[in-house]
């Protein structure tokens, strides 16, 4: 009678050790990748929230208010009209003297918007009835890109992700975005 011992054997102990190693291999860098895209799509989708908020605000104090994009130190800022011509500006209520920061490795590629009174080509303004101009925003994190687009009128903002894919498909739709943005 040949009895087994109950262990492993070396080599059983290397096969499973090597499946792990090429497991890790493959898994890790798309994991890290992954994340980078999720900083900007929350970077993306945090703006959007604040565009929302900044309409509700302007219907609500039925006052102007505008969105400070700062493109090259990677932030933004809302400000309320203090008077109803809408020529003096303050920080918002709730938001004073907050300037919110872009995530690290976050910035914006590209900014547009289709109308602003004050000369400013980063600024977002809207009217005490709610209705804006509209523009985009395109944030990137190098591993993804994401464009805020804001429809004119009482509009509709969203957030689309412009990752480029192999095959150019999503780089394509990017160009087409961005050739007809508003």
């Amino acid at each position: 009678m040949n009895r087994r011992p109950n262990a492993f054997t070396l080599v059983e102990l290397l096969v499973v050790l090597t499946i792990i190693g090429v497991t890790a291999a493959v898994v890790v860098p798309r994991l890290r990748g992954g994340f980078g895209g999720m900083r900007g799509r929350e970077a993306a989708l945090t703006l959007a929230q604040t565009i929302r908020l900044a309409q509700m605000l302007a219907v609500d104090r039925q006052r102007t208010v505008r969105l400070h994009i700062e493109t090259e130190q990677g932030r933004y800022r809302m400000e309320l009209a203090t008077d109803a011509a809408g020529t003096e500006f303050t920080a918002a209520p709730g938001m004073a003297g907050v300037t919110v920061a872009l995530p690290e490795h976050v910035r914006f590629e590209d900014v547009g918007f289709a109308f602003d009174t004050d000369g400013s080509p980063d600024v977002l303004e809207f009217a005490p009835d709610g209705t804006w101009s509209s523009g985009r925003l395109v944030l990137t994190d190098g591993a993804e890109r994401h464009l805020v687009r804001v429809r004119e009128g009482f509009g509709q903002v969203e957030v689309v992700c412009l990752t480029n894919e192999p095959d150019g498909r999503k780089e394509q739709a990017y160009d087409k975005l961005l050739a007809n943005p508003l």
